[in-house]
């Protein structure tokens, strides 16, 4: 856990109504993400008035008391987490106008550097969809140092897949059918997500694949592996830079729901 920030940071994005966005993780593992806005905040009392939470569909998505949430949300352009619990739904008057739905929820003790944290993992675009290659040691028999400038780099070597999903801290490919990677496999990666910049260049973890609903997708989530090169310092900075516009884009999006 990080060091925790300064609360006047959510004291100033509660007073200017910041969007934020709001996860729960359900009892049977799934997360489920909102967007909302602050209205208001009582530290004395320690509670925050929040904009009944949207689901990504942009329907209500009901959350009950005791739920346990982090939000997001930015200020002065960066992005901190907090984590709270839903104490209960409501209805207030907003400037004058009739009564809306909002939710009650318990003051954190701390907020923390959302940009540090590797929770917030956006989709990938469908279309265009990004696309990574890869090699696993398993295929090539070399180190990620051998791999540098060998021709098994080579996008004939390579396999490819399609990114589902991504974080700062990793990704999840899909595919229609087994890859042949399996859980515990180490990677070589390289992708970009315009098609006029250089390849990325990073390796990762296999942590977990698990079949989807269709009985024919299956995902793979893999984890980046740190190291101190410049191709993984390059790397994560772009990600992260995305993955904060996705964000970004998103707050905005659900914003165009609480006026």
């Amino acid at each position: 856990m990080s060091e925790p920030m300064d609360m006047d940071f959510l004291l100033r994005a509660a007073e200017s109504n910041e969007l934020i966005t709001v996860y729960h993780k359900t009892e049977t593992g799934k997360t489920l993400v909102y967007g909302s806005r602050f209205y208001q905040i009582n530290p004395k009392k320690k509670y925050i008035i929040i904009a009944h939470p949207y689901g990504e569909d942009g329907t209500y998505q009901q959350l009950v008391r005791k739920d346990k949430i982090t939000l997001f949300f930015i200020e002065k352009g960066f992005r901190f987490l907090l984590h709270s619990e839903v104490l209960k739904r409501d209805k207030m008057k907003l400037h004058g106008e009739s009564e809306t739905p909002v939710m009650i929820i318990k003051m954190p003790k701390d907020i923390y550097d959302g940009e540090r944290r590797n929770f917030f993992r956006v989709t990938a675009p469908a279309d265009p969809p990004v696309s990574i290659k890869y090699i696993s040691y398993f295929e090539s028999g070399h180190s990620f140092e051998d791999q540098q400038d060998s021709p098994e780099l080579s996008d004939v070597a390579m396999s490819q897949a399609i990114v589902h999903d991504l974080s700062s801290g990793g990704l999840a490919i899909r595919s229609r059918g087994e890859t042949g990677l399996m859980v515990g496999d180490i990677i070589n990666m390289k992708f970009t997500f315009k098609p006029d910049e250089p390849d990325m260049r990073i390796e990762g973890l296999i942590n977990n694949s698990r079949l989807l609903s269709d009985k024919e997708t299956i995902l793979k989530g893999i984890e980046f592996i740190p190291d101190r090169s410049d191709d993984y310092r390059d790397a994560i900075k772009k990600i992260s830079r995305y993955v904060m516009e996705q964000q970004r884009r998103m707050i905005k999006s659900y914003g165009r729901n609480f006026y």
